[in-house]
């Protein structure tokens, strides 16, 4: 009986985006009608909520930055995990912030030059960043997020 009460509860969190490092699905909250032309009250929130695969959602808790009022979302080590594959076949995400939800399409950067200038935004925000090797974050993938209406 234990179990069955564990396994119910196990697929309503699933069902209710993500909590902590744990993957969720679908993100619930008001949907903010319009594009967003300036991101930069993100930098207020240290995490956000992201939802990649719109035919059966997937959705993470990451960091998030800005850089030129657009935003950025990296994934250490994206190459290892579900949800930054998941932009390469389908750049459609949907992103939670302080309980709202934007619509956007994700571009990763490639752009070396950029890269670099994208580390040095984010390591402002985040000290963990800032500290990182040129070799520790050649395995960060970098996302830009474009607000869509």
């Amino acid at each position: 009986m234990r179990f069955a009460r564990l396994l119910v509860c196990c697929f309503a969190i699933a069902g209710c985006g993500p909590i902590g490092p744990f993957a969720g699905g679908p993100l619930r909250g008001e949907v903010v009608p319009g594009p967003v032309s300036d991101w930069s009250f993100s930098d207020e929130h240290r995490l956000i909520q992201l939802e990649t695969r719109p035919g059966f959602p997937h959705s993470v808790t990451t960091i998030c930055f800005t850089y030129e009022g657009k935003l950025y979302v990296p994934a250490r080590n994206g190459s290892e995990k579900q949800w930054p594959n998941h932009l390469l076949a389908d750049p459609a995400v949907r992103v939670r912030i302080d309980g709202r939800v934007y619509l956007g399409r994700a571009t990763r950067i490639s752009d070396a030059s950029l890269r670099d200038e994208l580390f040095e935004a984010a390591g402002r925000k985040y000290q963990q960043i800032a500290e990182r090797s040129p070799d520790d974050l050649a395995n960060v993938w970098v996302f830009r997020v474009d607000s869509i209406s």
